[in-house]
């Protein structure tokens, strides 16, 4: 039977719906196996600079029993702690890789993403990439950079994209990030709705800049960037809005996906 990885980022929440839409899907294509990416703010930020360790930090308890109880098996992270010499060959291989193609990511967070990923896949061996014959996502924009990818250098093991995502309520992306977000979900939406006649391929930074001195001039939250994907390394259209609020200390992102095959 092919084994099938499905790669989630720990939650304190556990699987949600989403999660639970996209390993139903898997089912199809063999053993599901859930990988579970765990600490990763501190796992990129000691690839980048070397500082910190990536180790376990957080409770896993949730995951591990939703997996359970969907009689799923669970993979545990590996943690990476490596010389310097290491890790900066492998920071810098997997920076002078992805810096060839990042216009194609367009959004600075996605590159950074990219290069860690595969600074990672440098730096643990046997990755996902030879453990398993298929590893299936969402329809994000970082699934289908990392297919094309992965046809293009001839990777082990297939990537199957999951075409639909998962929406609450008020018709944003579910996910733990947007859980006790400090303003109106509703809201976020309609500033999507009333402003998504204006998306262009690309980034919409101008639009960004309106939206922002006209709808949200007196809140504290912004929309952060306005991102469309369409054609390329992207099967159909990806429309990502993301929004931002301060937090103490800092400042926190998160995003909302529209996918049109």
């Amino acid at each position: 039977m092919p084994r099938v990885a499905v790669p989630i980022i720990n939650s304190q929440h556990g699987l949600h719906d989403g999660h639970k839409a996209i390993i139903a899907y898997a089912k199809q294509f063999g053993d599901v196996y859930v990988s579970l990416g765990e600490n990763i703010r501190d796992r990129n930020r000691y690839l980048e600079t070397g500082k910190g360790e990536h180790k376990k930090k957080e409770d896993t308890s949730k995951v591990e029993q939703d997996c359970a109880k969907l009689e799923i098996n669970l993979i545990m992270p590996d943690y990476i702690q490596v010389s310097e010499e290491r890790r900066i060959s492998a920071y810098n291989r997997a920076s002078t890789f992805i810096n060839m193609c990042k216009d194609l990511l367009i959004l600075e967070i996605y590159v950074k993403q990219a290069i860690s990923a595969f600074a990672t896949i440098f730096l643990l061996s046997p990755g996902l990439e030879r453990q398993f014959d298929f590893i299936v996502h969402g329809p994000e924009p970082i699934a289908f950079f990392f297919k094309k990818i992965a046809l293009l250098s001839g990777a082990y093991g297939q990537r199957p994209i999951y075409n639909q995502i998962t929406k609450d309520k008020d018709r944003i992306k579910i996910g733990s990030t947007w859980m006790n977000v400090p303003f109106s979900k509703k809201r976020a939406r309609k500033i999507i709705d009333d402003a998504k006649s204006q998306y262009k391929i690309g980034d919409n930074k101008n639009l960004v800049k309106e939206i922002n001195e006209s709808s949200l001039k007196n809140d504290d939250w912004k929309v952060s960037y306005i991102t469309v994907y369409e054609g390329g390394f992207v099967q159909g259209r990806i429309e990502d809005t993301g929004f931002s609020y301060p937090t103490n200390p800092g400042t926190a992102i998160v995003n909302n996906i529209d996918y049109f095959e």
